[in-house]
């Protein structure tokens, strides 16, 4: 083998275990991050910002949505004001074409060309010569949203980049869950605590005697 064919396998696999580098420390820190986030906001935009500063997205979008498709917010990295066109669009109910096909099919949808086949799209623009990535991510039977990315086209169809958006949307799923459990949970404990006080301060007021018996006839409070 020459010299010169050495090197140019070289220079091929370099940028590609560098890619495969940057992977998985995005997976890593994702999964560092599902421990940490404390809400749904912080969640969906520490995810959004790692995609684009260590995968090297172009930009990457989160939106979620209530049990009757309205949006309840969105997060988004790399895009800035150029977002904005998108996010009317999603607060008037609709959804640009890759996220449509995502939320009605399975698996991560890519677009290779945007620019051709997403002309309705305020991101088409911006996307020309790119290529993109969505996926919708749920937990059970409940649909929480759409995950979207545009991404070089040469890594649009590798392998590790499919396996990253697919375990990214199931961390979502699995974070955004987390938070949704451990809010009502505490929630329940408010309420729970308003009701005893409710009731401690009326039968500590009343002017009358209040009994509470078990079956049996055992005193329980009075």
């Amino acid at each position: 083998m020459s010299k010169s064919h050495e090197v140019g396998e070289r220079e091929n696999i370099e940028p590609s275990m560098d890619h495969v580098n940057s992977v998985l420390r995005s997976i890593r820190n994702v999964n560092q991050l599902l421990f940490k986030a404390d809400d749904r906001d912080k969640l969906i935009k520490g995810i959004c910002n790692i995609l684009t500063e260590i995968t090297g997205y172009y930009h990457v979008w989160i939106a979620l949505f209530d049990k009757s498709d309205n949006l309840l917010t969105t997060a988004q990295s790399g895009l800035d004001k150029e977002f904005q066109p998108l996010l009317d669009l999603l607060k008037d109910g609709e959804l640009p074409n890759c996220a449509e096909k995502a939320l009605n099919g399975r698996g991560v949808i890519t677009t290779k060309n945007p620019s051709l086949s997403c002309e309705d799209c305020p991101l088409s623009d911006i996307d020309d010569g790119r290529s993109g990535l969505t996926i919708k991510f749920k937990h059970k039977d409940q649909v929480y949203g759409v995950l979207s990315a545009s991404i070089a086209k040469k890594f649009v169809g590798e392998e590790e980049q499919l396996g990253l958006f697919k375990g990214v949307a199931r961390d979502i799923s699995f974070g955004y869950s987390r938070i949704r459990a451990e809010q009502r949970q505490e929630r329940l404990q408010k309420e729970r605590a308003r009701s005893e006080r409710k009731y401690r301060s009326l039968a500590e007021n009343a002017n009358d005697i209040l009994v509470q018996i078990d079956l049996k006839g055992n005193f329980l409070y009075m």
